[in-house]
């Protein structure tokens, strides 16, 4: 695993009187149970990041189980009941994109505050029991929209999103959206002087994931397991138990694929980088070798095994 140069770290912090403002803004968010959330001091800047726009460009490393979505529907629930401002939620499916989405139509119904001003035609119950509405709107003039960067059908997909525009645009699983895809999400933001991109995923992928996590534009929000079991998150004995399964180094330390493994498309090689190295020859070969010529010929041309 090549590390050394990828930073692993929470650039940025917020005062302590900021985050237990924020922490007494949570109160009115209830869990399944009906009872007051506990939060991290992390993912009180997630939300506070949001409610508050703190900062134009964020990142989001953070394990799996975590909590990202709940935090981040907190946030932007907060945000957009009282302002007058469109959000996009935009994810690799559909079905990814209405994970946070479902999150805030629960959590609307919590208090007044909100349910009072959101604008539905229907009868509520019919939302608080399905969960499922693409396009929110409140009375202040704030909207939640979710839309996919579904890459099966990328053409179709591109005139979609090139379609919408917003100052405020929310990337989940950002790593597992293509490049392409990636850069026409981005363009959303473009016709706003004041604008703000949160960027949510595991480092599956070398792509624009790790571009924007390097580069230093984007304040980065960096957790992994060893910090997630501090916090109570996981127990030791699952820690070592998915330690043994596929993808541990992504969806619980949190680190980016090394270069030799996983290409900057997604892609994972066949063969590494190192092997191939290792296969070059460094030395010309004698053109004979005794009597007998030595040649050396790709005979498939064009690709066709039959040649």
């Amino acid at each position: 695993m090549t590390t050394s140069l990828i930073p692993y770290e929470t650039t940025y912090s917020l005062p302590a009187k900021t985050l237990a403002s924020v922490h007494a803004l949570c109160g009115v968010f209830k869990t399944d149970a009906g009872t007051q959330f506990t939060y991290t001091p992390t993912q009180l800047l997630i939300i506070a990041t949001l409610a508050g726009r703190v900062h134009p460009r964020v990142q989001l490393v953070l394990p799996t189980q975590y909590g990202k979505s709940e935090s981040v529907s907190q946030g932007i629930l907060l945000r957009a009941s009282v302002k007058r401002e469109k959000w996009l939620i935009v994810a690799p499916t559909k079905k990814k994109a209405e994970i946070i989405m479902g999150y805030i139509i629960k959590h609307i119904f919590d208090h007044v505050l909100f349910s009072s001003q959101l604008i539905y035609d229907e009868p509520m119950e019919r939302l608080k029991q399905h969960k499922s509405k693409e396009h929110l709107t409140f009375r202040h003039g704030g909207e939640i929209m979710v839309l996919s960067a579904d890459a099966k059908n990328r053409q179709r997909t591109k005139e979609v999103l090139m379609g919408f525009g917003a100052p405020n645009v929310v990337i989940d699983e950002s790593a597992l959206i293509e490049d392409d895809l990636y850069a026409t999400i981005k363009r959303m933001v473009g016709g706003f002087a004041d604008n703000f991109i949160l960027e949510i995923g595991n480092p599956f992928t070398r792509g624009h994931f790790l571009r924007t996590w390097v580069k230093g534009r984007y304040q980065r929000v960096w957790v992994d397991y060893k910090q997630a079991l501090e916090e109570g998150w996981f127990s030791e004995d699952l820690i070592d138990e998915m330690r043994e399964e596929a993808f541990f180094v992504v969806l619980y330390e949190c680190l980016f694929p090394d270069g030799d493994i996983v290409r900057s498309d997604g892609y994972r090689r066949l063969i590494i980088d190192s092997i191939i190295e290792n296969a070059f020859i460094t030395e010309e070969p004698p053109i004979v070798e005794g009597d007998r010529p030595i040649l050396g010929v790709d005979v498939a041309g064009g690709g066709e095994n039959e040649t």
